[in-house]
């Protein structure tokens, strides 16, 4: 669950040439545009001050290429005539494509932020988006902001929990959403003694398992920083400690034989058939795998038939459960039509369904979400997380015993280990040796 992002410092050495075309485009805000910024903020003058043309660069060809934004481009003007038109274009390699187009300043109006870049580049490049009135009432507002400013506003947000098949519930005498480990571990054994895999892991497929490794702790403490004791120990590995308690859930499941039978088979495509068949009755991922469920309709399957529930492992009475941001929508600092720009990022966050139609949980918080199974996960109330959070010394440290707690492989020797305190002897062994040398160096 890590979501730091690289930094951008490399942009302006890498593409000199075009950073000097870009450094003739800076300017300060002149007059009309201040103008332009209140009309967006004003309701009353909104609807009848933005017009002209803005062009959208989106990250997604395949949306641009079914129509998908069509829809919302024929709302928008709708609601604002003057708008003349709204170029949806896209990138096919956007990630390389954009920093051309952001450094030679041919970036459209409205695009996709960058994922790498540094927050401290934000202002170099895009407007900043606090005039719409949305503020604290957005998912990850602070996830594109620098020293007060937002730069940019998450499409939409994914949550990580359990998605599971009623029907196999059902036929395993299921009758209520287990809401705690052990009524967890309870229903695993009644849906295996059913003769339904309890839950599909995608053992052998290594994104799969990341979200089973340290990543559990704060799903099992609602303590984003529980892990950070680790520095404070020469031997953190131990069953009963934090780290042993989060990679104990996925061990469980593997050694109980609640996970499929097949753990080194390419059994990911055809999993979602056996969900969506009630032959295998959980997954543990974002709710974007809800979609993809429920595209196997050859199965019969019915969204009614699909749930989503917080992961129930809670040690805290509250679920916890994490939430991560989508790319995120900006404004270039240069576009001639700031207004339209960002009315039309304010319309899509606002007040298009863009959020249920891509599946996601609505970035604005007091939108409510179509979306049955969401509407499930969310009246659980959970406790929204959005990483696991350590200092600099846990990450030298990690990096010099060469342990990365979510790495596939590492979990995989956990969860089959038959011999676990030998395999926590060797990792407390490599952490106590780069601890040492970390902590001696300092002094």
């Amino acid at each position: 669950m890590d979501m730091a992002r690289k930094p951008y410092s490399s942009w302006l050495a890498a593409i000199l040439a075009l950073s000097l075309i870009l450094a003739g485009c800076q300017r300060s805000e002149t007059g009309k545009e201040a103008a332009q910024r209140e009309k967006v903020a004003s309701p009353s003058a909104a609807s009848s001050g933005i017009g002209g043309e803005i062009t959208f660069i989106s990250n997604r060809p395949d949306l641009v290429e079914n129509g998908f934004y069509n829809r919302y481009v024929d709302q928008f003007k709708k609601k604002y005539p003057a708008v003349t038109d709204v170029h949806v274009t896209s990138l096919n390699d956007y990630a390389t494509d954009i920093r051309v187009k952001i450094l030679s300043n041919h970036y459209g109006d409205v695009l996709i932020l960058p994922l790498d870049m540094d927050k401290s580049n934000l202002g170099d490049y895009f407007e900043p988006l606090d005039d719409l009135g949305l503020g604290e009432n957005l998912y990850f507002n602070d996830n594109n902001a620098y020293e007060g400013k937002t730069y940019g506003i998450t499409i939409g947000v994914s949550a990580v929990g359990i998605i599971y098949n009623k029907k196999a519930f059902k036929t395993a005498g299921i009758t209520s959403v287990p809401t705690n480990r052990e009524q967890f571990y309870a229903a695993c054994e009644k849906l295996k003694q059913a003769g339904i895999t309890p839950v599909h892991l995608s053992f052998s497929s290594g994104w799969t398992l990341t979200n089973w490794g340290g990543s559990m702790s704060p799903i099992l403490t609602g303590d984003e920083s529980r892990l950070q004791y680790m520095t404070g120990t020469d031997r953190p590995f131990r069953e009963d400690a934090e780290i042993g308690k989060a990679y104990g859930v996925i061990r469980t499941i593997v050694q109980k034989g609640y996970a499929e039978s097949d753990l080194f088979g390419d059994t990911w495509e055809q999993s979602k058939s056996e969900i969506a068949k009630g032959n295998e009755a959980m997954y543990y991922l974002g709710n974007w795998a809800i979609a993809q469920v429920l595209e196997k309709t050859d199965t019969g399957v019915k969204s009614e038939d699909i749930g989503f529930m917080p992961l129930p492992v809670s040690e805290t009475g509250t679920p916890n459960a994490y939430l991560n941001p989508d790319y995120s929508l900006g404004v270039n600092k240069n576009s001639p039509n700031k207004a339209a720009a960002k009315a039309w990022i304010k319309f899509l966050i606002e007040e298009s369904d863009m959020a249920d139609q891509l599946g996601y949980i609505p970035t604005l918080k007091t939108r409510e979400s179509s979306i049955p199974q969401i509407k499930e996960f969310l009246s659980y109330h959970p406790k929204m997380l959005s990483a696991v959070k350590t200092d600099e010394l846990f990450s030298r440290i990690s990096s010099a015993a060469e342990i990365q707690l979510d790495d596939s492989s590492l979990i995989r020797e956990i969860a089959l280990s038959s011999d676990i305190e030998a395999e926590y002897a060797k990792l407390n062994d490599k952490w106590q040796k780069a601890r040492r040398e970390v902590i001696g160096k300092d002094r």
